[in-house]
């Protein structure tokens, strides 16, 4: 609000006060639709198809109807009215963007490290129960040792080494 040279004056806190409803409005219908779409999709591009396309529209509608509406009061010369149009305005536009756009990007990145992590914590936890334990003979000209791999997920291996 200090772009447009506003000063914090009880008017500026009262609107403010007044829209903070409005800029989780959005996000919170982009975040429960997502959270919602996990019953029948479990891709992350899916999911985000299907809440784009349920919520996407009416979600501009909502937001430039707003703006036309709220946007009437600039044309009066007063300085509540002003004020409040600004910032109604502000932050309309901030959280259409946020839930359109930003959001998604979230989700998207959030599931894109998950898999990220469950991948490298679940080869790491393969490396880490490897059993290689040696048969007690010793490799000589002639003789054969047995070296048993024991894998957690894959049963155990048998590895013979002639020598």
């Amino acid at each position: 609000m200090s772009w447009i040279g506003t000063e914090l004056d009880p008017i500026l806190m009262c609107a403010t006060i007044m829209v903070i409803g409005f800029s989780v409005d959005i996000p919170a219908h982009i975040a429960y639709h997502y959270h919602m779409t996990a019953t029948h999709a479990t891709d992350v591009v899916d999911r985000l198809e299907n809440t784009i396309a349920r919520v996407g529209f009416p979600i501009a509608q909502a937001s430039l109807s707003t703006i036309i509406c709220v946007g009437s009061l600039f044309f009066t010369d007063l300085h509540m009215s002003n004020i409040f149009a600004a910032t109604m305005m502000t932050v309309v536009v901030i959280g259409t963007i946020h839930g359109i756009f930003v959001m998604p990007a979230i989700f998207s990145a959030c599931a894109h490290f998950s898999d990220w992590c469950r991948n490298c914590c679940c080869s790491r936890a393969r490396v880490a129960s490897l059993d290689i334990s040696p048969a007690p003979s010793v490799i000589g000209e002639g003789k054969t040792s047995q070296i048993s791999l024991g894998l957690s997920t894959a049963g155990s291996t048998t590895i013979m080494i002639h020598g």
